[in-house]
């Protein structure tokens, strides 16, 4: 399920959300892509010049739209760090968004996982973020954690965010 925002807002003068994927200003027209396009840098926050949805780049190298400024706000400490690229088309798409069942959560002993919500709206799946490192490189913000048992998270885990 998508949450979106009612709210249009500018923060910066860089960024602005209009009630579905978080956008940013426009630009430059795109490049041509090779046959299947190719994966990006994990980590990364992009966005094209001509398409202003703001896309996390996730472990597998692929793009996810991240589902308005609260979700993003949320995962993230600023809107600082996001990167326009000509080639955003051709980064291939993960088919799935970074929307309101998305959080960090935290077990209480210093782990913390990525969280998705599944599409029957119950079922979490967590994905470990092994180190600081880690999660200083996708720019994840500390203080919105959400707290999970160690028991709850047992057995519910996929790979990792490297």
């Amino acid at each position: 399920m998508r949450i979106r925002s009612k709210v249009a807002f500018a923060l910066a003068g860089a960024v602005v959300a209009t009630g579905g994927a978080v956008t940013a200003p426009a630009g430059a027209a795109s490049a041509a892509c090779p046959d299947g396009g190719y994966t990006s840098t994990p980590g990364e926050r992009i966005k094209g010049p001509n398409n202003d949805t703001v896309y996390l780049v996730d472990p597998e190298g692929l793009k996810r739209p991240i589902v308005g400024a609260d979700t993003y706000l949320r995962l993230f400490r600023s809107w600082a760090g996001i990167k326009t690229r000509s080639d955003i088309n051709c980064v291939r798409s993960a088919g799935k968004s970074v929307d309101g069942g998305t959080f960090i959560s935290q077990n209480g002993n210093g782990s913390y996982y990525w969280t998705e919500t599944l599409a029957d709206g119950y079922e979490e799946r967590y994905r470990g973020i092994p180190s600081v490192a880690v999660y200083d490189k996708y720019f994840f913000r500390w203080d919105t954690a959400r707290y999970r048992s160690p028991s709850y998270i047992a057995g519910r885990t996929l790979n990792p965010w490297t």
